[in-house]
């Protein structure tokens, strides 16, 4: 398996890495882009962004107090997603609409996917932020190609894996949706979640804390 937790703490030696090599380039041959590296950081980030959207279904979902009712249905919005839209439509393609949502594909996605991650209306993403979350290749528009997006509830995991032997697509994308735990000190607090929802640090890829899920993009 590929990408799981152990990657993302390669990801400041990456940054590192890349930095020195561009530095050491520009001197007598200009920047000069390294595909594997920006291939490895934009999975981090895609991950991250991910991870922040559950943080969000977790910390809100199920919170009582009307004082916070709009991020509450946000959260059980988003949380149709990960566990189907409807009945007949499945989990990899529901999916698919909130990886695809950006300013201007999308709109109602989109509107969810601004309340996560606090972006105003007409105002700039953050820096470092990719929307949408997954490109046309990735998401296999028109030919199916690009990755099969699998949602296990079993796993606090993900990680990139071999596709289906009859599957069109090119590789396996598997992301953790496990039960949120009771929110406590041994576990994650709600505090924990709200931090790492707003954390916008572009060395940080994945939280601290093991029980938040950590995708393996």
């Amino acid at each position: 398996m590929f990408g799981t937790r152990a990657l993302y703490f390669k990801s400041d030696k990456i940054q590192d890495r890349l930095r020195k090599l561009k530095k050491r380039k520009s001197d007598t041959q200009g920047v000069r882009e390294y595909p594997t590296a920006s291939f490895l950081l934009r999975l981090y980030q895609q991950g991250k962004q991910i991870s922040q959207i559950i943080a969000y279904i977790w910390r809100w979902a199920d919170e009582d107090c009307d004082e916070y009712k709009t991020q509450r249905e946000v959260a059980k919005q988003l949380k149709e997603y990960f566990t189907g839209l409807e009945q007949n439509i499945l989990i990899h393609r529901s999916i698919k609409r909130l990886f695809e949502a950006g300013p201007s594909t999308n709109p109602k996605e989109w509107e969810l996917l601004r309340a996560v991650f606090d972006i105003p209306k007409d105002g700039d993403i953050p820096p470092g932020y990719i929307f949408p979350i997954f490109d046309e290749f990735e998401l296999g528009k028109n030919d199916r190609h690009g990755y099969f997006f699998q949602v296990t509830p079993n796993d606090f995991n993900g990680g990139l894996m071999d596709p289906h032997a009859n599957s069109p697509e090119f590789m396996r994308f598997v992301i953790p949706y496990p039960p949120c735990p009771v929110f406590g000190d041994t576990t994650v607090k709600k505090e924990t979640l709200e931090k790492w929802i707003k954390n916008r640090d572009s060395k940080e890829f994945f939280a601290a804390n093991t029980y938040i899920p950590t995708t393996c993009c």
